[in-house]
């Protein structure tokens, strides 16, 4: 936990030197205890995990790993399956391969509203958290970007390949988080375009 002053502030609240990102940051929150007020700032370290953790769950990391993705169906209920990582960017950004007549497909074209929660509760190896992002899809058809979330796996689900009119990538962009990583505190937090 951080008490801290105007100074110190503006370098716990600049997230560029460690997501290359240029967002204005509003990692903390207030609490009130004994007339004081405490302001906690989420660690960078609990970012840099987090990311760590979401890389090893990546196909090209470690293919079969399946998170879970909540998106609304067309009677506004939320939907939660379990997809494969292409490719992610830190906890910002996370790229999915699917089909465009999925449902997932379906879904995220008719609402951009999202989740994805990264989790393991493996206590006997100490790995035991859970990473919640929130925030906005958008289906991607670029072919060099089809190309470069490609993965091996993805051959199973579209049999002509990259070219496969069927594939597209599903850009997930994070807003808002809320990371559990190393048996820590919860630590929330939000990204706002600068």
């Amino acid at each position: 936990m951080h008490v801290i002053n105007g100074a110190d502030f503006a370098d716990f609240c600049n997230p560029a030197p460690f997501l290359n990102r240029t967002y204005s940051c509003h990692v903390y929150y207030v609490r009130l205890r004994k007339n004081r007020k405490v302001v906690e700032i989420m660690s960078k370290e609990a970012i840099v995990k987090a990311s760590e953790i979401i890389k090893s769950k990546t196909a090209a990391e470690n293919m079969g790993a399946g998170v879970a993705i909540t998106l609304i169906d067309n009677e506004g209920y939320p939907t939660t399956s379990c997809i494969s990582i292409s490719k992610a960017d830190g906890i910002h950004e996370v790229l999915f391969g699917i089909g465009l007549s999925s449902n997932k497909g379906k879904r995220a074209k008719e609402c951009t509203r999202a989740s994805v929660c990264i989790f393991d509760d493996d206590y006997e190896n100490g790995s035991y958290y859970n990473i919640t992002l929130v925030g906005d899809v958008e289906i991607v058809t670029d072919p060099e970007v089809k190309k470069e979330v490609w993965y091996e796996g993805l051959a199973e689900h579209f049999k002509q390949g990259v070219t496969d009119p069927d594939y597209a990538v599903l850009r997930f962009i994070t807003k808002r988080y809320n990371l559990w990583v190393d048996m820590g505190e919860g630590v929330e937090g939000r990204f706002d375009e600068a």
